[in-house]
């Protein structure tokens, strides 16, 4: 822009110097009496502002940082955690605080609508997290979960039940308190709060973490041990797991009891006792995508540019030349914007994707197509999101459609191979080998297609050699069924007279033998058996099929 104006200055100079060189400048002036000074720095202004709009749409500004409100059904669960010292002790590994952390981490992931709050107690317990379905930031103070945290030493998990009972808010939604602790109460009254949470509508579940037989708790100095707690006349302390209070509580508190261990912690049996609870509506508040505001500006631009070429009436040769894409480029901005408003709405589909929550996926990648129904991103997320609802039919459709709406070799293949997945599911074993034969087509070193494909072609032959088998079975029943017919028929015919039984005879087809249909069926059953240890003997691998592929 400086330059420009530099441009522009010199220009006006070098132009008046060069009229006063056909004489004075007021006799030109009359001679040319519609040129005006003013004129020239108004389009001057016009471009310099039209310029400056461009460069401004093309940085794509984006806004969108505030919160929005959402509502969603889902459960409230609040998670104790002991974090007295004897949650330092090593028989769980690293140690049972550490190993807490780490599983109630893995749980937070599993989470999707629901709220979630932290306690940490000892001696004493303290609120660490309100409920909230920032999980985020459930994660983030859950760090800060650790013995240093509380300042007096003990175990009062009564103290930890009746704090879980003022924190969950009125409502109909399931309420869930999991305790996470070695279950060393010192306090008492643990088993009438845990009565009288499950009276306010409150499930007490419990995880015991630890040894039964007892350890000692480890001292460390600068990440070197050097010991082991101790009583005032060196007795080294041990920690115990409680297994039968902590049973006792969850049975007060109508919960579940499981005993972590290093290969299972537990969390797992605890998440789906929580999904069989209530779901209750409530408000959440999240913070809005960013949306971008390009074209604003560029309109702005694109009007102060008509302007400008109405204002000056002897325009020049590339701004007549420019004016001609001007219709162009309003219809380039116009599918732009629609665009944009797809990608946001797809955006917003794979966040909800990421977060396991597919119902809300599809409602958001069905808007998207609502306002474009040949994008190929919408089609694809579509049918992965149908697709992990187990409505296969319905999830190769989307996938079809994707097909259809592009011509890029890998986005096909991969449409291809989802394609193929939903036919195989939905029991289309041809039309699923096919599909993946494309992916393969399209991209020759695809090994999930190639597994797949095996996989299909291994169930299609054995779909075939067992329709096979049960037809000849089939026939031999028939045999079978016709061999005792002929049998009780020769019984009947012995009571008639000589020549009626002469023609019925003559009128019989040949039949087999009951004794050569069971040569038939034991010689049937051996050809199975050696086609069974062919099968094992090539090892075949077709006992899983990948997953398909997401966005």
């Amino acid at each position: 822009i400086p330059v420009m104006l530099v441009f522009f200055l010199w220009f006006m100079h070098w132009k008046r110097s060069t009229l006063r060189k056909y004489g004075e400048f007021v006799v030109i002036s009359r001679l040319i009496p519609d040129m005006s000074k003013a004129k020239h720095w108004f389009k001057f202004i016009v471009l310099i502002l039209a310029l400056v709009f461009m460069i401004v749409g093309i940085a794509n500004p984006q806004i969108g940082s505030q919160l929005e409100k959402e509502e969603r059904k889902g459960v409230d669960i609040i998670i104790a955690l002991d974090v007295s010292n004897s949650m330092l002790a090593e028989d769980i590994r690293p140690n049972r605080i550490e190993r807490a952390r780490q599983a109630v981490n893995r749980f937070i992931d599993r989470l999707s609508d629901d709220r979630i709050g932290l306690i940490v107690f000892a001696g004493r317990a303290y609120p660490l997290l309100p409920l909230t379905n920032d999980y985020a930031a459930a994660k983030m103070f859950l760090t800060n979960a650790t013995t240093d945290i509380v300042p007096v030493q003990g175990t009062s998990i009564a103290d930890a039940i009746d704090l879980a009972i003022r924190s969950f808010p009125q409502g109909p939604q399931g309420k869930a308190l999991v305790i996470i602790t070695d279950g060393e109460d010192h306090e008492g009254n643990v088993i009438e709060k845990a009565e009288e949470a499950y009276k306010r509508e409150i499930t007490v579940h419990t995880i015991g973490i630890g040894s039964v037989q007892g350890v000692p708790i480890p001292l460390y100095r600068n990440n070197v041990r050097v010991g082991f707690r101790a009583t005032r006349d060196g007795q080294t302390v041990m920690t115990r797991l409680n297994e039968t209070m902590l049973q006792q509580i969850a049975a007060a508190g109508n919960g579940v009891y499981v005993r972590a261990t290093n290969a299972q912690f537990g969390l797992t049996w605890i998440f789906d006792e929580i999904n069989k609870m209530e779901k209750g509506e409530f408000e959440a508040k999240a913070f809005a995508e960013f949306e971008s505001r390009f074209y604003y500006f560029l309109y702005l631009a694109l009007i102060l540019l008509i302007i400008e070429l109405i204002v000056y009436e002897r325009s020049s040769r590339w701004l007549r030349k420019f004016s001609r894409f001007i219709p162009v480029l309003l219809i380039f901005m116009s599918f732009d914007v629609q665009a944009q408003t797809e990608n946001k709405i797809i955006r917003r589909g794979n966040k909800a994707f990421e977060n396991e929550r597919f119902q809300e996926a599809e409602l958001h990648y069905r808007r998207a197509l609502e306002e474009n129904n040949n994008n190929f991103r919408g089609n694809f997320n579509l049918g992965n999101s149908i697709y992990r609802q187990d409505h296969y039919d319905e999830a190769a459709r989307a996938f079809q459609r994707a097909i259809a709406n592009q011509t890029d070799e890998k986005e096909l293949s991969k449409a291809f191979y989802n394609f193929g997945n939903s036919l195989l599911m939905n029991q289309q074993i041809p039309e699923s080998i096919e599909a993946y034969k494309n992916a393969l087509r399209l991209n020759p070193s695809d090994d999930d297609a190639r597994h797949n494909l095996v996989y299909a072609m291994n169930l299609l032959e054995q779909q075939e050699q067992q329709q096979q088998q049960d037809g000849e079975r089939g026939d031999d029943d028939s045999n079978q069924d016709e061999d005792s017919t002929d049998q009780q028929q020769d019984q009947d015919e012995q009571q008639q007279e000589p020549k009626e039984q002469e023609q019925q005879e003559t009128q019989q087809p040949q039949q087999i033998s009951r004794q050569e249909a069971e040569r038939m069926l034991q010689a049937l059953k051996e050809e199975e058996q050696k086609t069974m240890e062919k099968i094992k003997e090539e090892k075949f691998q077709g006992e899983r099929m990948k997953i398909e592929r997401d966005w």
